[in-house]
């Protein structure tokens, strides 16, 4: 069992859910870059649409679009026909919804199930890596214990359906795919990101934190507006594929694997790094100076079992903020008022 390298003959198919997503269109691109895969193929709800149409540009030649749904079990049968490697990243990131239980926790549990279920029926899957989210590690239960640094071995145990229910759908469709993992011929390993920054891949990049970042720079919290309160850990979604990857490839990688910043980084603090970056493309960004309430806790993370997978620190938020707004002007995701 495991997934690794094999013959040079060895067919190796990977199926990426999510493509037109954040994390799951860099995972697909670095996939491809690699070359050491017989296909890649990408699932979208619709193969028509301009999210579908974005992936398919943003990653090149070679991905091969699928239709699959979360909510529909059948629809993932064909798409995992001789997979060999399942990276799952498809699960809704809404923090404002209307519907709890139908718009977050059933695409996140019922989709985990119904992508396991199929990647085992098809019988030929050695490795499934889940993009969890560090929302299912931390909680508020240790904002208390100064000092508290939070780990692989924590879950979260205060959300709930009413408080917090995307960090509560996370960590309800992770438990539920460990459970069902359990004694399988195939091997389970989560990756655990906090907030997800980085480089666009395209103009259509609507992910929560793209917009947060694109709300940060366009003058939407300027003077004598200010940004919001609130504070996340920050990782670069280049290493997010990154750790994608070599888990996938790695004989000995097992469990789970927490992404971040060594503590929160506020909103404040983001549009600071981008101002602090120093470098013409960003000068004169109309970004936040102050902000609407100091933020009093924060969490602390420690992720040195990710960096020992990848031999490297991760990208610092010095970088990756600058790097994040920089990308968004280059695609024109963000128009510079000259």
């Amino acid at each position: 069992a495991g997934g690794g390298g094999g013959d040079a003959g060895e067919r190796r198919v990977a199926v990426v859910t999510g493509v037109s997503g954040f994390i799951g269109g860099h995972i697909a691109k670095s996939l491809l870059d690699g070359g050491r895969y017989t296909e890649v193929r990408g699932t979208v709800r619709s193969l028509s649409s301009e999210r579908a149409r974005a992936a398919a540009a943003a990653c090149g030649e070679g991905l091969e679009l699928y239709a699959a749904d979360l909510l529909e079990p059948g629809s993932w049968a064909e798409v995992m026909g001789g997979a060999t490697h399942v990276f799952h990243t498809a699960s809704p990131f809404k923090l404002v919804v209307n519907d709890v239980q139908g718009e977050l926790i059933d695409p996140a549990v019922k989709g985990t199930m119904a992508v396991l279920r199929a990647a085992d029926a098809a019988g030929t899957v050695r490795r499934v890596v889940m993009t969890s989210s560090g929302a299912a590690v931390s909680d508020k239960s240790k904002l208390s214990e100064p000092g508290y640094v939070f780990s692989e071995k924590d879950w979260n145990t205060t959300s709930s359906h009413d408080v917090e229910p995307y960090r509560y759908s996370k960590t309800l469709a992770e438990r539920a795919a460990w459970e069902f993992a359990a004694g399988k011929a195939w091997r389970l390993c989560t990756i655990c990101p906090a907030y997800v920054f980085g480089p666009v891949l395209s103009a259509a990049a609507d992910s929560t934190s793209v917009l947060d970042t694109k709300a940060l720079i366009d003058g939407t919290y300027a003077p004598p507006k200010r940004a919001p309160k609130g504070a996340s850990g920050v990782v670069d979604v280049r290493d997010v594929a990154e750790a994608h990857l070599a888990v996938a490839e790695s004989e000995s990688a097992e469990g789970r694997y927490l992404m971040s910043s060594p503590e929160d980084v506020t909103f404040l603090e983001r549009a600071r790094l981008i101002a602090a970056a120093g470098c013409s493309e960003l000068a004169g960004l109309p970004l936040p100076t102050e902000e609407a309430a100091p933020t009093t806790a924060r969490r602390r993370y420690d992720c040195r079992k990710v960096e020992a997978m990848l031999g490297r620190p991760l990208l610092p938020p010095e970088r990756v903020m600058p790097d994040t707004a920089r990308s968004m002007l280059e695609v024109g995701l963000v128009k510079r008022n000259t």
